[in-house]
C-alpha cells in the first residue's frame, strides 16, 4: 500500500469549517500524511501555521509536518533538511526528510543531531549547521535563534521537454 502521501500546498488559511473538518479526518485516517509548512517572518517559530483542525492532526501524531522554505543556499549545493529553534523540540524535518521518515516509521522526535551528524535511524546523515537569528514580531525586539542543518547534494536538472526526449541529453 501507499507509504507516504505528501500534500505540496500550504493548508494555512481556514475555509469552510466542514470542509477543514474533513479534509482532517481523511488526513488522520490515512496515517500515512506529511503537510506542507511553511515559516512566516514575524509570525510565531513555535509550529508553522496552517489551519486548527490539521494542527490537531500533527500534534496528536497523526501526521507529519514537511517544511517548505528552508533557509537558500548561495552555492545551490546545500539543502537544508531540518530546522531546529532554540528552546523548543523537535525538530523540525524538511519535506523531503519527512516523508523519508514517514515511510519508516520515525517520528521528529527521533531524530537526532549529534557533532557532524543527522541521526534518523538507520541513516547517518553528514550535516553543516548554521544559524541564523529571528524576530518573531515586528513590534518585539527578542530574538529566537533558528539554526539550519544543511547537506550536500547533487542536483541535475531535471530533462523534460523535447531536449530531454532526445537521447544525447541524458
Amino acid at each position: 500500500g501507499v507509504r507516504c502521501i505528501f500534500f505540496d500546498l500550504l493548508f494555512d488559511e481556514a475555509r469552510d469549517p466542514e470542509v477543514d473538518r474533513r479534509l482532517a479526518q481523511a488526513v488522520e485516517r490515512s496515517g500515512v500524511c506529511v503537510l506542507a509548512g511553511a515559516f512566516k517572518l514575524g509570525a510565531s517559530l513555535e509550529m508553522p501555521k496552517i489551519i486548527p483542525p490539521l494542527e490537531d492532526v500533527v500534534r496528536r501524531k497523526k501526521a507529519l509536518l514537511g517544511i517548505i522554505n528552508t533557509n537558500e543556499d548561495s552555492v545551490k549545493r546545500l539543502l537544508t533538511i531540518a530546522t531546529e529553534v532554540e528552546g523548543q523540540s523537535p525538530l523540525f524535518l524538511s519535506a523531503a526528510l519527512a516523508c523519508y521518515a514517514q515511510t519508516q516509521h520515525i517520528f521528529p522526535q527521533q531524530v537526532r543531531v549529534q557533532k557532524h551528524r543527522l541521526l534518523v535511524s538507520p541513516l547517518m546523515i553528514p550535516i553543516i549547521a548554521s544559524e541564523q537569528k529571528v524576530n518573531e514580531s515586528a513590534d518585539t525586539v527578542s530574538e529566537r535563534t533558528m539554526t539550519f542543518y544543511k547537506t550536500l547534494i547533487l542536483f541535475h536538472p531535471p530533462a523534460t521537454g523535447m531536449q530531454g526526449a532526445q537521447p544525447h541529453a541524458f
